[in-house]
């Protein structure tokens, strides 16, 4: 999805949070951006309302009930089969991110990010189909084991640490001087050569093996 076409066909967020004081605060934060609409909203997972709503991604918070990510990511996808989770949660930590990345979820952000930060994380997700907490991502980097059999060239593992990072292509273009065409090509290279199909993948290649 590009940002031209997010302006034009606003992208539907669902919250799902428990605490009301906290979920009316997402509401307006999210309703007042242009490119957001608020599809619908609950305190926890109902799978009817999901199914009824049809939402571009989901806004979780992952604090109450922390140990069930499993089944949230599991639920979400049956009731929206084409859906991308995003969760917001308390846990800044390494361990539990790629936990929550493993179940399948496309989006982990902290709640200490500021509101413009929050809205810019979701639409990442939104346009590239992932984004982790870059502090965390470089925590699980530094504490890498040595990678063997994947012959990946030195632009496509930087590319490749990168999108562990939470850059975007764009960014990714950006701080290795390239163009977004090259970025793409980079990408579908390391698709190929590791055998998968989706960024988030990439991310959690990157941060089980330390490909750097």
């Amino acid at each position: 999805m590009s940002a031209t076409a997010m302006s034009i066909k606003p992208l539907r967020v669902y919250i799902m949070e428990p605490q009301p004081l906290l979920g009316k605060a997402l509401f307006r934060m999210l309703s007042d951006d242009e490119e957001l609409v608020v599809a619908g909203e609950s305190t926890a997972f109902n799978a009817e309302s999901l199914t009824r709503t049809r939402p571009d991604l989901i806004l979780a918070d992952w604090d109450e009930d922390f140990n069930s990510i499993a089944d949230l990511v599991q639920g979400c996808r049956h009731a929206a089969p084409q859906v991308r989770i995003c969760v917001l949660t308390a846990h800044l930590s390494a361990p539990q991110m790629m936990r929550a990345i493993s179940a399948g979820v496309d989006g982990y952000v902290a709640k200490d990010v500021s509101p413009a930060e929050l809205l810019a994380c979701l639409k990442q997700v939104a346009v590239d189909g992932f984004y982790a907490d870059p502090r965390l991502t470089k925590v699980l980097l530094r504490s890498r084991a040595k990678h063997e059999g994947v012959q990946l060239s030195k632009r496509e593992l930087d590319v490749v640490r990168l999108v562990a990072e939470g850059l975007s292509n764009k960014e990714i273009a950006s701080r290795l001087m390239l163009s977004d065409k090259t970025v793409k090509n980079h990408i579908a290279n390391i698709f190929a050569k590791l055998d998968l199909s989706a960024r988030t993948q990439i991310a959690v290649y990157a941060i089980r093996n330390g490909l750097l």
